[in-house]
């Protein structure tokens, strides 16, 4: 009987503004293994703007995209990693799957999260200073994969 041989998986998580994509697109230029997505697929994304145009859904479709399909790609990439659920919930054979972190200094990342605080939702037209905005509360979304909230971006950046 000959065996299939199936090609490694590879699984990237890195908090916002880390390089994800960046070392995404390394990845699949130079290595040979699948990458298990950790962004929504771009229908997905395109929905999630007309819910919130349109009825002020903020986030949730995205959120349950990764609640429905964690078994095959292991969430978010910007999730907090809780291996217990990987093991619990993947339908992947794990004993084939390479995972990734990606960081960044702490400094750095924080610039880069406050000219692009994501879901943050601030006020129409408000910009906050960056000393305010490093000691704000950080709204977190379901696939973060957190189950308190977020004192400040820094306290964010620790835990993850």
């Amino acid at each position: 009987m000959h065996s299939q041989k199936v090609e490694p998986f590879l699984k990237v998580y890195g908090e916002r503004n880390t390089g994800t994509n960046y070392l995404s697109q390394l990845i699949n230029l130079n290595l040979k293994a699948d990458e298990l997505p950790g962004s929504v697929p771009s229908e997905i994304d395109v929905w999630q703007r007309k819910l919130q145009r349109k009825f002020n859904i903020k986030e949730r479709l995205k959120d349950i995209y990764f609640d429905i399909s964690f078994h095959k790609n292991l969430g978010w990439k910007h999730s907090l990693v809780d291996p217990k659920k990987i093991y619990r919930k993947s339908s992947l054979p794990l004993d084939n799957i390479s995972f990734i972190t990606i960081t960044k200094n702490p400094y750095s990342w924080l610039l880069s999260l406050y000219k692009r605080p994501y879901h943050q939702y601030f006020r129409q037209g408000e910009k906050i200073d960056f000393e305010t905005f490093i000691v704000s509360p950080w709204k977190t979304v379901g696939r973060d994969n957190l189950n308190k909230k977020i004192s400040t971006p820094v306290e964010l950046w620790n835990i993850k």
